[in-house]
């Protein structure tokens, strides 16, 4: 099973309505997505699921780096929306997919689970992208320090 991770790519400071979760991407954010969809393109999602917290910023990064992927299925949740460690981890064990899972959402979060099932100090910048190797047919079955980090990426823009 593998489980794919992808931070938001870079936004505005504030949105116009003054929350959190209507924050847009900016002109450096939009070039991250592009340069992710390219490296993305060179992968396979057959047999995956994404999931992608309903935040605007993460709706325009899926847009743009993943909307054109083949994937089995693609939802938007609220509960990614700022998720923490244990809420990412009770989403993704909930889903008890035989399937890969792929998940675009925010930080803390997406750094600590990556961390934690991996046993190595991830941190993810914006627009980063981390796969995780585990040896388990569920996604309810992995656990702490059992992913094997099989790709890493950060898209370089100036």
């Amino acid at each position: 099973m593998k489980l794919h991770l992808l931070r938001h790519a870079k936004t505005e400071k504030q949105s116009v309505s003054g929350k959190d979760y209507d924050r847009k991407l900016l002109k450096k954010g939009i070039q991250q997505s592009n340069e992710m969809l390219k490296f993305l393109n060179t992968n396979s999602f057959k047999n995956t699921i994404l999931y992608c917290s309903d935040a605007q910023r993460t709706r325009e990064t899926f847009q743009i780096a993943c909307s054109n992927l083949e994937f089995d299925e693609v939802s938007f949740h609220h509960e990614l929306y700022l998720a923490s460690l244990e809420d990412l981890l009770q989403f993704v064990w909930n889903q008890n997919s035989k399937k890969d899972v792929f998940i675009i959402g925010h930080n803390e979060g997406l750094s600590e689970i990556a961390s934690y099932l991996s046993g190595t100090h991830i941190q993810l910048k914006t627009c980063d992208y981390v796969l995780l190797q585990f040896e388990c047919d569920s996604s309810d079955e992995i656990s702490i320090d059992c992913g094997i980090i099989q790709q890493r990426y950060h898209p370089e823009v100036l």
